[in-house]
């Protein structure tokens, strides 16, 4: 990509699988329908893109890309200036759009897979389930191959509020303590699930919040939220992991949030594979039709962390 003293116009080239849990889901998102399936004729779509404050910001013209986010900072939009005219810019003003585009392809881009060079490959996709044709047939971005995971969305209905009759309210949390920098662009998240149990044996996911904070913005959204949520209705759940530190950590947070009124309780956990263990009934129960989510903003992230949570997967996130 370097063309120092040279004439080439520098382009990179790079091919994938498509994969929903891949940073590239979100460059391609502009293309896809209803079934994450990329859409026909839009492979000559170009889009223009910024990175400002390490986000990546799109439209579909370099004009509109400062229009949106370069004009209010006083940026200097390079589109149409000479050379000469650039150098004389600082380079912090300089705002300067790459563009992108997204070529689809699949088995039929193939000829080496396909009759009459190779008469089994289209026919074994041809014989899988929907779900596996979208994703290994179609190049669908969103479907889940059918035997991934433990969880299905299917399972659980999303109903408009949680029940009038409750036997037991609980918000768990599971900790986190790192906020995103330049060093660490995607920490682990504190994320806090409040569930809820009626009297026929339903269980209600009511909310789940989710933040990244270093330990004393933790304690203070646990606070705040404990409070929201109502200290006399809701029992608060901190984990204690195995070793010292883990117990430490425990001491730390439990006596710091009793301080400040809030009846919390320690649940053990036991590494990586005891998340798992944990799940497995949760999962089960679900897939009886016995859990409900609380329509909110929260649900889609929330529904596919669970269809994604795989043990030992370090590549996903399972908070």
């Amino acid at each position: 990509m370097r063309t120092a003293g040279t004439s080439i116009h520098p382009q990179l080239i790079m091919t994938a699988n498509p994969d929903s849990d891949s940073f590239l889901k979100k460059w391609v998102d502009f293309c896809l329908d209803e079934d994450g399936v990329p859409k026909p004729n839009t492979e000559n779509i170009i889009r223009w893109f910024v990175v400002i404050d390490s986000v990546v910001l799109w439209a579909d013209s370099p004009e509109e890309l400062f229009e949106s986010y370069g004009k209010d900072r006083g940026l200097v939009s390079t589109y149409g200036l000479t050379d000469e005219e650039i150098k004389a810019i600082p380079p912090y003003k300089l705002f300067m759009p790459k563009s992108f585009r997204f070529i689809a392809m699949n088995v039929y881009s193939n000829p080496y897979l396909l009759p009459p060079k190779n008469n089994s490959y289209l026919a074994n996709l041809l014989a899988q389930p929907r779900v596996n044709q979208l994703k290994y047939l179609h190049g669908s971005w969103t479907a889940k191959a059918e035997g991934e995971g433990y969880f299905k969305r299917e399972w659980v209905k999303i109903v408009p509020q949680p029940p009038s009759e409750v036997v037991k309210r609980v918000r768990a949390w599971d900790l986190a303590s790192s906020e995103v920098s330049e060093a660490n662009r995607d920490p682990d998240w504190t994320a806090g699930v409040k569930m809820s149990r009626d009297k026929f044996g339903n269980y209600y996911i009511e909310d789940v919040y989710r933040f990244r904070k270093t330990t004393n913005g933790v304690l203070e959204d646990i606070a705040k939220t404990a409070r929201i949520d109502g200290t006399d209705e809701v029992e608060v759940i901190v984990p204690r992991d195995t070793g010292a530190g883990g117990a430490a950590a425990n001491v730390y947070y439990v006596r710091t949030l009793s301080e400040q009124g809030i009846t919390v309780r320690s649940s053990k956990m036991s590494g990586h594979s005891g998340k798992l263990n944990r799940f497995l009934p949760f999962a089960s129960i679900a897939e009886a039709g016995c859990v409900y989510l609380v329509k909110g903003d929260w649900n889609e992230p929330f529904l596919t962390e669970l269809e994604n949570f795989i043990p030992n997967n370090r590549n996903q996130k399972d908070d």
